[in-house]
């Protein structure tokens, strides 16, 4: 059976240049911002006019996973490989993110 390809998307410093639109019921969001950001997330993904996407959230909370540290963007790297390796199982998946921190741990 055939794998269905899903783009994903990193939210900041991605999708938030503009340059880049998802396409509904395709692509998702991944994000390594937590759930209680999402809100800053859908408010920005409105002005963008990105509507009704996936959004894939980090599960840690901000005070755990920090706030722009090496640190911070290490364990949201970790958040996305969690993620696209589950979606691996059913689907091909290409990933965009501007990281280079976090772009290498998701090699």
């Amino acid at each position: 059976m055939e794998k269905s390809h899903i783009n994903s998307w990193d939210f900041d410093g991605t999708l938030t240049t503009g340059k880049f639109t998802p396409v509904v019921g395709v692509d998702i969001v991944l994000t390594g911002r937590c759930h209680n950001e999402s809100k800053y997330v859908y408010e920005k993904l409105r002005e963008l006019g990105i509507h009704d996407i996936a959004v894939f959230f980090n599960y840690l909370h901000l005070s755990i996973r920090g706030d722009h540290s090496e640190s911070a963007r290490r364990k949201s790297a970790m958040h996305k490989v969690e993620v696209l390796t589950k979606l691996s199982a059913n689907h091909t998946v290409t990933h965009y993110d501007d990281d280079p921190v976090q772009i290498e741990i998701i090699k």
